[in-house]
């Protein structure tokens, strides 16, 4: 996962639909284990895709 992330963030490489689809499976992941954090990290875990996609 770190490497997806570095790769769109630092690298500015579009991601291809399968790596998309593995992020967005491990924010799910994360945001279902993290349910009861507080509404800043809802928040961070819910939009990170947004992040992603800069």
């Amino acid at each position: 996962m770190n490497g997806l992330l570095e790769k769109t963030i630092y690298g500015g490489i579009v991601l291809e639909p399968f790596e998309e689809r593995a992020l967005d499976l491990f924010v799910q992941r994360l945001w279902g284990r993290n349910v009861k954090k507080s509404w800043k990290m809802r928040l961070k875990l819910r939009y990170a895709y947004l992040l992603a996609a800069k």
